[in-house]
């Protein structure tokens, strides 16, 4: 259903789109900007919704949705992870505080009860929805930076893959 697009959709005018994200239901479109932006996108008339989610400190590297269509975690440059509202526009609760590199991927869990981050310091990390607490010990597999993660639609398996050069 979404019309394919004939020109590229201006997203920030201060920096780079570092991430980009689709809601679980496909009308809505997030992106994530080297100057600490997240603009909400509506994802048929690509338009923007509204002004720009403002919260981080430096650039937005990665971005999920929630798969209850309420909210989203965006990633940043300033080792934080922030809940956002989708209908207030403002972030849920404190920042997720753990890293001390940039949140470079991000994924929930089926149930949306668990938050799954990585990071530049080789870090992932498993995020508690309610506490914003981790709720492990630190994986730390890699090497070099965990540039992306993914979790098995069963929530089974986390697999994630590094800068150096390992999944």
């Amino acid at each position: 259903n979404h019309k394919p697009i004939d020109a590229p959709v201006t997203a920030s005018t201060r920096g780079s789109v570092n991430a980009i994200a689709f809601s679980r239901d496909g009308n809505a479109l997030a992106s994530g900007s080297a100057d600490g932006t997240i603009m909400l996108w509506d994802a048929l008339s690509h338009r923007p919704i509204g002004e720009p989610f403002i919260g981080h400190k430096d650039a937005v590297l990665s971005l999920v949705f929630n798969g209850n269509g309420r909210t989203f975690a965006s990633g940043s440059k300033d080792n934080t992870i922030l809940l956002w509202d989708l209908g207030t526009r403002q972030p849920v609760g404190q920042p997720f505080i753990g890293h001390t590199g940039g949140v470079t991927s991000l994924a929930f869990n089926n149930n949306g009860n668990i938050l799954i981050s990585a990071s530049q310091d080789r870090i992932i990390l498993v995020w508690d929805m309610n506490s914003h607490k981790p709720v492990f010990q630190p994986a730390t597999a890699q090497k070099d930076t965990v540039s992306s993660i993914a979790i098995s639609l069963d929530d089974k398996f986390l697999v994630s893959g590094s800068l150096d050069s390992t999944i």
